[in-house]
């Protein structure tokens, strides 16, 4: 090789040695500087992945503050967009009983969804939060402060009703006397008591004690106009407004929580089939008294009866069509408990508390969202 050709080689890789080395200092300058602009955690892209985002808030059953920071901090969402999207309309609060053992010590799913739910709620505005405040005020107007049940008022409990925002929305109007016209009860002796022992005589009950929800297809227990049905007979044969289930306390035995809550919704689904636009609550299993718990701790104790109103939670959470109602706590005491004196078996309400927990009923509807 000539030297001519040899100083060409030299000159030609030298240009390429130069022009690779300031490639890379460019490209190192760029990168930081795209990073420095858009501080985020992850690669993500917000609009690209805001599906992704949505499913991953709705999946997720408790949101710590510096996680949900964080979130919004990735995908660029103000606190009150988040809140608009994925909060309830009501704070709400749970103190686990420190005394259940390893069990009851656990967090439960609605204990997850309250702290959740307090950490949306205080992004609502002072406006918002006024107007609520207003609203539930002239709720709970004609509550009495002493009902002679010595547990605390209604207005002052937060309770853990659940519903899909998307579809229903809280109806600040009491239940008056049409409304029970238009509503049915299904149940167990629990919801005869609530009927017999309540103060609204216009109540419609397709209940029998000791019904279980594996009985709704088979046992003859409910009587229309002289005709002995099944409830699932009752319920096509009859035209409601408003279904409320209030079954648990049979069940809490069973070995199979997912057999109950399975058969539960195939009570919610032969409604909707007879009528589509119907309401439907699911009532959460009332609690047993302290020393029935204490006492009895293979069945009928606080632990059980949590374990079943966890699965009613979750059932009405995956379908997303059903309102849970936190009727239990209306009749509990501060611990978890049906307040001793108030039952005679530690397991049924007397007059006190069924029309207590008709009083949480009549305050504690939910309508759909206009289209």
């Amino acid at each position: 090789m000539s030297s001519d050709n040899k100083y060409a080689m030299k000159v030609l890789f030298s240009t390429f040695i130069v022009f690779s080395v300031a490639f890379f200092i460019f490209y190192t300058l760029k990168l930081g500087h795209s990073k420095s602009k858009n501080p985020k955690k992850n690669e993500y892209s917000v609009i690209d992945n805001r599906e992704q985002y949505e499913q991953e808030i709705q999946d997720l059953a408790c949101v710590e503050e510096e996680v949900r920071n964080q979130i919004l901090l990735n995908y660029g969402m103000s606190g009150d967009e988040l809140s608009d999207r994925f909060g309830t309309d009501k704070p709400i609060e749970y103190d686990p009983d420190e005394n259940t053992g390893e069990e009851g010590n656990k967090e439960s799913v609605t204990e997850k969804t309250a702290s959740s739910n307090e950490t949306l709620a205080e992004n609502k505005t002072e406006k918002e939060t006024k107007t609520k405040e207003e609203l539930l005020n002239e709720l709970y107007k004609d509550d009495p402060v002493d009902d002679g049940t010595s547990l605390p008022s209604l207005a002052t409990i937060k309770f853990k009703d659940s519903y899909d925002m998307y579809r229903y929305e809280r109806d600040y109007t009491k239940a008056d006397d049409n409304y029970f016209d238009r509503s049915v009860f299904i149940g167990d002796s629990r919801t005869e008591g609530l009927s017999l022992f309540g103060d609204q005589a216009n109540m419609n009950v397709f209940a029998y004690k000791g019904l279980t929800v594996a009985d709704l297809e088979t046992e003859k227990v409910v009587n229309i106009d002289g005709t002995m049905m099944t409830v699932y007979e009752a319920v096509v044969s009859t035209d409601y407004d408003n279904y409320y289930i209030q079954f648990g306390i049979n069940e809490i035995g069973w070995a199979y929580v997912d057999v109950f809550t399975d058969d539960v919704s195939r009570l919610v689904d032969l409604i909707y089939a007879h009528k589509p636009n119907a309401m439907v609550y699911i009532s959460s299993v009332a609690p047993v008294t302290k020393s029935v718990s204490d006492a009895d701790k293979q069945v009928f104790n606080i632990n059980n009866i949590k374990k079943f109103n966890d699965a009613l939670f979750n059932m009405c959470h995956d379908r997303g069509d059903v309102i849970y109602l936190d009727e239990g706590a209306s009749v509990a005491t501060v611990d978890g408990y049906l307040p001793e004196g108030h039952t005679t078996d530690g397991k049924h309400y007397d007059a006190d508390l069924a029309k207590r927990m008709l009083r949480y009923i009549r305050t504690h509807k939910y309508k759909r969202k206009a289209d």
